[in-house]
């Protein structure tokens, strides 16, 4: 089971008053009202408060004036934003009994919290309704809300929606989002924060329509500069985030799950939980996404073993299961250092093409006459790891499973199913038959073999997704339960991880990620774009649970061609592996493979514990990032494109400890990626290093050759002693 982030000791506090609250950089004061739910007055960097009762902080000082023509009293902003104190915005929660009670008016009935912790309890006697919300500031200044709602009433609450809401700085006046696609996910983008609502929405559970961070930033923002508030939704379904200004002038980030009518009809006694909101803000991204990673590596489901280089066998097979070309791959996987290895789609059922056999869970008798065995033990008996690929809460109709239980398939009617994608329609993993199927189909194969990690598909959207033959909108239920079943997957297997993968990088939240222990990025291996999909993923999530592969010299998805160098060093600082029929590669590409490997096997280590920082280069043709911690640092720099300076103009290395020297030298395989005429005289030889002020690298930069289009190389920094 997934640990409660909300845990708060009982530390009664005076109904009516300010209180800050503190952690990890981070400050959020909220007014305590006797009358309504609290309102947050300041969210962003942790300030100076008196000690005690914080009495100096007046609530007439945050008291705006009246506006014309408007109510008698100031509407100001609260953590569920409600009608009944005046608010003219987008109402936070929404719901009825039968079409009263649609508007509750709150008390508070009870208030405890700590410095970093608060729980508020309210009563709407009228009604019938209960509302607890609690508020966390993690240790790495990461906010965390959650509400729930309790129906005290003798008939059903019907609710619509229940979202919470935070304030931003008016100096923050532009949006910042995530515009995603398949094979093109979370590219940042930035516009105007005018007057009114920008609503993002992911209606379909997955999350390449909406936008799985939203924020405000100010004019020019970027990851060493400016200012920015993002939240994120930690949930795997539909969900809403908005951010809203007001003709008043008050901005705000709201956001929460996206309820179909009649998903939570509460009867008597009965409460609903949102799923948690999280808050970051910086001075700079790197610090929105510090707090986040701090976060997520603090989680139990996070890995505490080395990320594994890992070859998936997809683009190097796809669905031809034939033995004696994978225990090909094999050995060639183990030949270069590979430590697990992955089959992918196809070894179960008819599942010969994309158009049958999905949910029928039994090795298939025609591609595997013998079984998984001889391969899996070929795996294991060279020292690696075995993962296999499941969809399980997908199905195609053309599969002895639709046929046995049509009734297990979400559909608006019994008269018809959703329109098709990629062939397939989606599980109602809600029913408790399909429930058991599955996680009995599932726990044989993992029981039979020894596989340890299992790559989780998700591959279309849910549409119409109805529990079929009751009418009923089922989304909600549907997560619910896949929640359930990896809870109970990994309590059966606890040594099992999994990998969430929704046609690439279509289910990555902080719901799944409580459970999972990697994500596949993107179904686009094309290093170039990668280079454009990691820089939004990162915000979000640390780098080891992000799976970046070296595919094929020629990409599948977009036709470009790359150095084995640049596919390389793209996927280096992530969970690294192969995506790429190594039979087909050339002794020379092989030896090269290896090589790298053996480089991410000895940075990993810092990879994947220290910080990620990133540089707001001043030339759109180059891209830096790197790691650092205590003393020691690796900087990806990249080419992307051609430049309008040459040579390139000095590149400072950020996040570096301010005094002393550092030894600079590159790593990995030695490149020609460079006219050696277009090196500064300090440019160090491969193998070599130079002593460098801290300053000078953080401060001045250092200068670089003119690196080829589509091009990189890495840095790394040591502090002298």
């Amino acid at each position: 089971m997934v640990a409660s982030l909300f845990t708060v000791e009982r530390f009664p506090m005076a109904k009516t008053q300010i209180l800050p609250l503190s952690n990890g950089g981070t400050c959020l004061i909220l007014d305590i009202k006797s009358t309504e739910t609290a309102g947050p007055i300041y969210w962003g960097k942790e300030i100076s408060l008196p000690e005690g009762d914080a009495a100096p902080l007046d609530r007439k000082f945050f008291t705006p004036g009246l506006a014309p023509s408007a109510t008698d009293t100031p509407a100001t902003l609260s953590l569920i934003p409600q009608q009944s104190n005046g608010w003219l915005g987008t109402i936070g929660l929404q719901g009825s009994r039968h079409g009263k009670d649609f508007a509750p008016k709150f008390a508070l009935t009870d208030v405890a919290a700590t410095k970093t912790t608060a729980e508020l309890c309210y009563e709407a006697r009228e009604a019938a309704l209960e509302l607890k919300i609690n508020v966390k500031i993690t240790d790495s200044g990461l906010l965390a809300l959650s509400a729930q709602l309790t129906n005290t009433g003798r008939d059903n609450y019907e609710l619509s929606r229940l979202a919470l809401a935070l304030p931003t700085p008016a100096k923050e006046n532009q949006i910042l989002d995530l515009a995603s696609r398949h094979l093109r996910e979370r590219h940042l983008q930035t516009h105007a924060f005018t007057v009114g609502t920008h609503l993002r929405q992911n209606l379909v559970s997955r999350d390449f329509a909406g936008s799985t961070l939203h924020g405000t930033c100010t004019p020019g923002a970027a990851f060493e500069t400016g200012s920015a508030h993002l939240i994120h939704v930690g949930y795997s379904g539909s969900v809403q985030t908005w951010a809203e200004k007001t003709s008043s002038g008050i901005t705000y980030l709201a956001g929460g799950e996206y309820l179909y009518p009649g998903e939570v009809i509460l009867p008597p006694g009965r409460s609903y939980t949102s799923p948690t909101l999280f808050g970051s803000w910086g001075e700079g991204l790197n610090q929105v996404a510090a707090r986040f990673h701090g976060y997520v590596r603090g989680l139990d489901s996070h890995p505490s073993s080395p990320r594994p280089v890992t070859l998936n066998a997809w683009e190097a097979v796809y669905f031809d299961h034939s033995l004696q070309p994978l225990l090909d791959l094999v050995d060639k996987a183990a030949e270069i250092g590979v430590e697990r290895f992955v089959l992918d789609d196809g070894w179960f059922g008819a599942r010969r093409d994309d158009t049958k056999g999905l949910g029928d869970w039994q090795v298939s008798q025609e591609a595997w006459p013998n079984g998984l065995g001889p391969l899996v033990d070929a795996v294991t008996g060279k020292g690696m790891q075995f993962g296999l690929w499941f969809e399980p809460e997908m199905v195609n109709l053309d599969s002895d499973l639709a046929r046995a239980h049509p009734e297990w398939i979400l559909a608006p009617s019994r008269e018809r199913y959703p329109v098709e994608a990629r062939h397939q329609q989606v599980l109602n993993l809600a029913d408790e038959g399909c429930f058991d199927y599955v996680f009995t189909a599932v726990s044989k194969v993992l029981s039979q073999y020894q596989i340890s990690y299992v790559k989780w598909d998700y591959n279309r959207d849910i549409l119409e997704g109805g529990a079929r033959g009751e009418g009923r909108a089922a989304y909600r239920s549907h997560v619910q339960a896949l929640y359930r079943l990896i809870d109970k997957l990994r309590a059966t297997f606890p040594y099992l991880e999994i990998e969430s993968c929704s046609s690439g990088g279509g289910r990555i939240d902080l719901g799944i990620m409580s459970r999972c222990q990697r994500v596949w990025g993107s179904d686009c291996i094309d290093p170039l774009e990668r280079q454009a999909i990691h820089k939004g993923e990162l915000l979000l999530l640390p780098p080891e649970l992000i799976g970046s592969h070296v595919a094929s010299t020629v990409s599948h998805t977009t036709g470009r061609s790359h150095s084995i160098d640049y596919r390389a060093i793209t996927a280096l600082f992530q969970h690294f592996g192969i995506e790429w029929d190594l039979r087909a590669a050339t002794p020379t590409e092989l030896e090269r493979l290896s090589a790298w490997i053996k480089v991410y096997k000895k940075l990993r280590p810092l990879l994947h514990s220290g910080t990620t920082v990133r540089l707001d280069s001043p030339d759109s043709a180059l891209s830096c990032r790197g790691v650092v911690k205590g003393g020691e640092g690796v900087f990806e720099l990249t080419c992307l494109s051609t430049s309008q300076n040459a040579p390139f103009a000095p590149i400072r290395l950020p996040g570096l400890d301010a005094e002393g020297e550092y030894e600079v030298s590159l790593e990995g395989p030695a490149q020609q990626i460079f006219d050696p005429r277009s090196a500064p005289a300090w440019w160090p030889q491969w193998g070599q290093t130079v002593s460098v002020p801290a300053a000078v690298l953080s401060e001045v930069g250092v200068p670089i050759p003119t690196l080829l289009p589509e091009s990189a190389l890495l840095l790394k920094v040591s502090k002298k002693k």
